[in-house]
């Protein structure tokens, strides 16, 4: 499992997708708000493979990081993280 893409949709939603885990152990995601996964945005169920984070400020930018996590509450040795800048306007 792993991020693929965090793309601003707007100036205030991000488009977050990951790629699926082929563990069956697998039963959530964890959406973060920082490169150092402590800023916890989102858990969503295991067989969900995209999210819009929405509610940002525009004009600054976050990096976005995806964790699967496993019935024991373990999350995986992950580390890739995205940032993406907010455009201060649709016209940015």
């Amino acid at each position: 499992a792993g991020i693929q893409s965090a793309i601003a949709i707007s100036p205030t939603e991000i488009k977050v997708k990951w790629t699926l885990s082929s563990s069956e152990d697998v039963l959530t995601y964890r959406i973060f708000l920082d490169a150092d996964f402590n800023v916890l945005e989102k858990e969503v169920a295991g067989d969900v493979a995209e999210y819009i984070i929405q509610e940002r400020i525009p004009g600054l930018t976050y990096t976005i990081g995806v964790k699967a996590v496993d019935a024991e509450g373990r999350e995986d040795e992950n580390v890739l993280a995205i940032s993406v800048k907010m455009p201060s306007d649709l016209g940015q």
